[in-house]
């Protein structure tokens, strides 16, 4: 069971949070438990300051967003290398096999892209997709 906290750092833990320092600081310059941090914040009416958690969900949030865009982009450019690779090995595969490469690589493409689109309206996959046919896709449906 750990040692009880004593009155006086009960007192220096209150003015930490009272000067704004994050839960998790304070039990680590005391050694002590976030959880204990919470309770004495609570025992002395004090909030603890959450605005830098909230901020950095914030920015972890736009972080994450900005890997899938990355993977999303590099998933494009293999789906456009397989496509040209799959257009190239028609003369040694099959049709089948070829279709099967390409539409492989289409698919993975889509499932990270399903929700980006342009100023057109459209998806990033229908502008791949145009840009293999070679035809403008008309972006209202």
């Amino acid at each position: 069971m750990a040692k009880p906290v004593t009155p006086d750092k009960r007192k220096k833990i209150a003015q930490d949070i009272s000067a704004g320092k994050g839960r998790n600081q304070i039990a680590r310059d005391h050694g002590i438990g976030a959880g204990t941090v919470s309770r004495i914040a609570q025992e002395f009416g004090l909030t603890l300051d959450r605005s830098i958690t909230k901020e950095a969900t914030a920015a972890a949030v736009i972080d994450h967003a900005a890997r899938r865009a990355a993977l999303a982009e590099a998933q494009l450019a293999l789906a456009e290398q397989a496509t040209q690779q799959a257009a190239l090995m028609v003369q040694s595969a099959t049709a089948r096999e070829a279709s099967l490469i390409a539409a492989i690589s289409i698919d993975k493409y889509a499932k990270l892209d399903r929700y980006d689109t342009d100023t057109q309206n459209l998806s990033a996959f229908d502008r791949f997709i145009s840009s293999i046919i070679g035809t403008e896709i008309d972006g209202a449906a």
